[in-house]
């Protein structure tokens, strides 16, 4: 996972996931984001981790736009696609934010390594879960 910030969307998975995203007219990306083929207590791959706050914080954009970090054309696709039922992901996108930050998920273990960048890593990915579950 290339990054060069603490900001979820500052990196090579979330640019990909950016691409796949705006190929879209449906929830379909955000749903498999935040459904991985991982099960509660297995290893989270990068990858699917970044995805995961990807799809989540699109989820916040959408119900909460203010208190989003998403990129512009991110923002513009969810405003061009307000009839979509986003609130229908909010659970999921908790239940997978939460297990981004647990134990056995690479992203966390990255972030962690980086003592000097970790907190402000926990702290933007608590607001996250803090704004979707309000």
């Amino acid at each position: 996972m290339g990054t060069s910030s603490v900001d979820i969307w500052d990196n090579d998975d979330a640019a990909d996931w950016i691409v796949d995203l705006l190929d879209t007219d449906d929830l379909g990306v955000l749903r498999d984001s935040l459904q991985p083929a991982e099960v509660e207590g297995r290893y989270l791959e990068a990858p699917e981790g970044a995805r995961i706050l990807c799809a989540a914080d699109t989820v916040r954009a959408a119900l909460h736009s203010g208190q989003s970090t998403v990129p512009g054309e991110v923002l513009e696709w969810v405003r061009n696609h307000a009839s979509l039922d986003f609130r229908s992901l909010v659970p999921e996108a908790l239940a997978k934010t939460r297990r981004v930050l647990a134990n056995q998920s690479e992203v966390r273990e990255l972030w962690e390594e980086n003592q000097e960048l970790f907190p402000a890593w926990i702290s933007q990915v608590e607001a996250l879960i803090a704004s979707l579950g309000s």
